[in-house]
């Protein structure tokens, strides 16, 4: 008989063990499941400001091509979204446009891409103001036909 009681004592301590030990694990499942959810929405975000980037150097190879070309701008419309301007709409004298993104465009910290005129005259890609460098260390031109930079994002960095 007093064996019969300590294995009903034994068997309901495990079961009440278990009970809060699944608890926990749900617990711990819905947090991890919730991260992930986060983590989807940042890399959703992430690939929408890398697509955004590469647009905006396409547009600077417009600017760049147009005023080579002997084209100039003829107008320039800013773009405010609550009272912040987000970017700049540009019409050139052949009639085209192209949409230059401002880094407060979507509220997320992205790279600042753009161009720099060195003392040869030549125009050279910057990302966030220092000289892109190719694998060589000699600073990418602009140019109309050759190759662009494409930016991603890998292990935190740009």
């Amino acid at each position: 008989m007093y064996s019969h009681f300590l294995r009903r004592i034994a068997l309901t301590v495990l079961l009440a063990v278990a009970s809060v030990s699944c608890k926990d694990n749900s617990l711990e499942l819905e947090q991890i499941r919730h991260q992930l959810r986060e983590h989807e929405q940042e890399i959703q975000a992430l690939k929408l400001s890398v697509e955004q980037i590469n647009q905006d150097i396409s547009s600077i190879r417009s600017v760049l091509s147009e005023l080579r070309s002997g084209g100039y701008v003829s107008s320039v419309a800013e773009d405010v979204q609550e009272d912040v301007i987000v970017g700049y709409t540009m019409s050139f004298s052949d009639g085209r446009g192209v949409y230059l993104r401002t880094s407060a465009n979507g509220g997320n910290p992205v790279p600042s891409i753009s161009v720099r005129q060195d003392k040869d005259e030549i125009f050279y890609w910057t990302l966030n103001g220092v000289l892109l460098l190719d694998a060589s260390e000699r600073p990418i031109a602009v140019s109309d036909e050759g190759s662009a930079p494409l930016i991603k994002a890998e292990d935190g960095k740009w």
